[in-house]
């Protein structure tokens, strides 16, 4: 089972991306939100979700593990596989779909590409107490889940301070403390501050 992958971006198309891991091209399969984020020839790693059955074998990629947790979350509900969820994550944050689904907000859900009314009836039937005992009250939502809104900016400031050493839950814990406060943060000075904190 591959847990992630770290490389460089080779060539980026509209649905995924090739890796390139010390001259082995992988084809992951990304969030678009995520892709249009992303330019080639620049590092990347992406925890990936490794998918194979009978009509598929792909991988599936994200820059945060946390996305990665929703994605199989997604893909647990009855009637809903990979390609489906990864559709689903591409036409709308995570801050918004978890919002979503715990409040019961079918409406939010029928309104993404291939969703229907059956289906978002079973996304929150089948989510909705898992999501909500893990983020609580959802009018805090948007200081709760800050972590998983600006991915680009938090994924690197978190790729940069686990090669520093540190381990996931304090880096968490510290970028989360720190967006509270200032949700403007660039990514040289949310590494910086990140430091100071975890020096504490």
């Amino acid at each position: 089972m591959i847990g992630f992958l770290k490389g460089k971006i080779f060539k980026i198309a509209e649905h995924s991306l090739l890796l390139d891991v010390s001259g082995v091209g992988y084809e992951v399969f990304m969030p678009s939100l995520e892709l249009s984020a992303l330019l080639e020839n620049e590092d990347l790693l992406v925890y990936t979700y490794h998918h194979q059955k009978e009509d598929m074998v792909a991988l599936f990629g994200f820059r945060k593990e946390e996305t990665k947790r929703l994605f199989e979350l997604l893909t647990s509900v009855s009637g809903l596989g990979p390609k489906t969820t990864l559709g689903i994550l591409s036409h709308i944050n995570e801050e918004d779909l978890i919002s979503a689904i715990v409040s019961g907000d079918t409406t939010t859900l029928v309104k993404i590409p291939g969703i229907g009314n059956k289906t978002a009836g079973r996304v929150v039937l089948e989510l909705q107490d898992k999501l909500e005992s893990t983020y609580g009250n959802m009018g805090n939502t948007k200081d709760q889940l800050l972590c998983l809104s600006d991915t680009s900016i938090i994924a690197d400031a978190e790729s940069a301070l686990t090669f520093l050493g540190y381990g996931k839950k304090e880096i968490s814990e510290a970028l989360r403390k720190l967006i509270k406060k200032n949700k403007d943060y660039t990514l040289d000075g949310l590494i910086r501050d990140a430091l100071k904190e975890l020096g504490k």
